[in-house]
């Protein structure tokens, strides 16, 4: 897993070109590259929706120029919805007003369970920083790698992880 380089609080392209194509030059044929689609509520500020945009833009691009040099990188858009419910990582939120407490617990239990749901997979990944708290996004990237993975090996998961079971099921096709 790489993070995304930025200098300056910029994103580059060509730092982006250069990541990905360290991590693909010794892979022979079809290379898939994942990305969640973004998204973007109501209460986002416009330099947020921005920042995003650009950023999503460039790293877009930089997989277009990859693709010259590298033939056979496969980009897929997944959404939110479709990795985290082949994990079982969704929970309910709600739009009403006196609900803004409830979606902020929502939000810390969405984070809870996808970070025990790498760990179950990924027993030693790489998601804490120095002081001990999630780095920001490594749990959702290596779920959504790991989406692609089992997508394209016809794995069908069907768990809940807000059951009492713990246990990963899934089924092969």
């Amino acid at each position: 897993m790489i993070d995304m380089p930025i200098r300056n609080t910029s994103i580059s392209i060509i730092d982006i070109r250069n990541a990905l194509n360290e991590v693909i030059t010794d892979k022979v044929g079809l290379v898939y590259v994942t990305l969640e689609k973004q998204h973007f509520y109501s209460s986002d500020g416009k330099d947020r929706i921005w920042t995003a945009a650009m950023g999503y833009a460039t790293i877009m691009n930089a997989l277009e120029l990859l693709n010259e040099t590298h033939p056979g990188i496969n980009l897929k858009l997944v959404s939110p919805y479709e990795w985290k419910t082949h994990f079982g990582v969704i929970v309910p939120t709600t739009t009403s007003r006196k609900a803004k407490a409830t979606n902020s617990s929502v939000k810390k239990l969405r984070k809870e369970l996808t970070r025990d749901r790498v760990l179950s997979i990924y027993k030693d990944a790489d998601i804490f920083g120095s002081r001990g708290g999630l780095k920001d996004g490594r749990s959702d990237a290596l779920l959504i790698a790991r989406y692609e993975y089992e997508l394209q090996r016809g794995i069908k998961r069907r768990e809940n992880v807000l059951s009492d079971s713990g246990a990963d099921s899934h089924v092969e096709d």
